[in-house]
């Protein structure tokens, strides 16, 4: 009897893929004759659970004054199926059992909602229905570009400094020469020098990708 407006609306997520949804939920607009007290929680289905306000309450008077909460509550998508045969009957508590309020959807508004899901399925490409197959791209690198960075990882960080500013210097072509009596500094230098300038640049962005 205290009731004076409810918009019900269903949000029904469905997965597409392999990855997790939102849970599912009835949105709701109620508007009532002002009281003492306002309502927390929903039951149906043998269940009861807390509310969420959406958005703050809000009052308005003319002859009568009237307040009006906005809240959610979820919904499992069994009880959505359920409910196509005779529909969601679900019952508004409020605080210490001071008011009940009782609304009911009809049967064919959640068999509308299947029905639109089974369309979006239906348009829903295979590609994206079964979780993308892992794909692996393995790259080969040239002998001077494997060896070079084999001779990398050999040298010390001091070496491995001199040699990346060098080889940045001389990046296009070899115009000056890098002396060191350090065999992992000569034979970096050696297989850099015999690398294309495509190679070059491979080698430039794998040091600096180690940084």
């Amino acid at each position: 009897a205290n009731a004076m407006r409810n918009i019900s609306q269903l949000t029904a997520n469905y997965a597409t893929t392999s990855r997790a949804v939102p849970e599912s939920y009835v949105a709701v607009e109620l508007s009532y004759f002002k009281a003492s007290y306002a309502y927390d929680s929903v039951s149906f289905n043998g269940t009861e659970t807390d509310i969420t306000a959406y958005s703050p309450s809000t009052e308005s008077c003319s002859e009568h004054c009237t307040s009006t909460q906005y809240f959610t509550f979820p919904i499992d998508n069994k009880d959505i199926e359920l409910s196509v045969k005779k529909g969601l009957t679900y019952d508004v508590h409020a605080t210490n059992g001071t008011s009940k309020l009782s609304f009911t959807i009809p049967a064919g508004y959640f068999q509308a909602v299947l029905d639109e899901k089974a369309l979006q399925l239906e348009h829903i490409p295979s590609s994206v229905q079964q979780p993308a197959a892992e794909v692996k791209v393995e790259s080969k690198d040239s002998k001077s570009v494997e060896m070079s960075k084999y001779w990398f990882d050999e040298a010390t960080v001091a070496e491995q400094e001199l040699f990346t500013e060098w080889a940045f210097i001389n990046r296009k072509e070899i115009n000056t020469e890098l002396v060191s009596s350090s065999k992992e500094l000569e034979m970096l230098t050696y297989w850099y020098s015999k690398s294309s300038v495509t190679d070059k640049s491979n080698i430039l962005t794998w040091i600096i990708n180690k940084k």
